[in-house]
């Protein structure tokens, strides 16, 4: 009987163990898509590094299109890429191809995605909180052909990391499509 009541115990603090382990590491991932003038994009943007100038971290507005930024679970910039084709590959072996590369350069700092597209200002808090990796991509609407691989990528990185079965690492996609008229 005391064994019984001993190996009961045990198996509950394992499943306890397991359950807050497994609990932390599958938070659902996000993938959110929106379309916007590129007037708009402009107007945010702008007003990002009007900031950053009054700070005197950055003088300049370099943004390309298409474009994919990824972001490690601790929000630092690892990769900007602005080759669809390379990016296609990038995302296509995410999240070995992010393991173990510095911070680099690029448009935006993780939480300054949400302030340059207000419809993922929704999804802030979930995502910060999260620790996913992050995947923030650009494409013009309508897209090009040559976008196409990159697109692909982006799309089927997130229908993977949110299905509901998925047991990989988790992945947060955001896309925007700017309208260039």
């Amino acid at each position: 009987m005391m064994q019984r009541a001993a190996t009961a115990i045990l198996l509950g603090f394992l499943l306890v163990g397991f359950t807050l382990t497994y609990g932390q590491t599958m938070t659902p991932s996000t993938y959110l898509t929106t379309r916007m003038k590129n007037s708009a994009f402009d107007n945010h943007l702008g007003a990002i590094y009007h900031q950053r100038k009054i700070q005197a971290a950055s003088s300049r507005i370099n943004v390309h299109i298409p474009a994919v930024y990824v972001y490690d679970p601790s929000g630092v910039l690892v990769y900007a890429g602005f080759d669809p084709n390379q990016n296609a590959v990038f995302l296509g072996h995410l999240p070995q191809s992010a393991k173990g590369l510095q911070k680099v350069d690029g448009l935006l700092e993780r939480d300054e995605v949400f302030d340059a597209i207000p419809d993922f200002s929704s999804a802030r808090q979930r995502i910060e909180q999260a620790h996913h990796y992050l995947v923030f991509a650009l494409t013009n609407f309508p897209s090009f052909i040559q976008e196409a691989q990159q697109d692909n990528a982006v799309r089927q990185l997130g229908e993977k990391s949110t299905a509901a079965n998925s047991r990989t690492t988790r992945i947060d996609v955001l896309q925007v499509s700017l309208e260039m008229k």
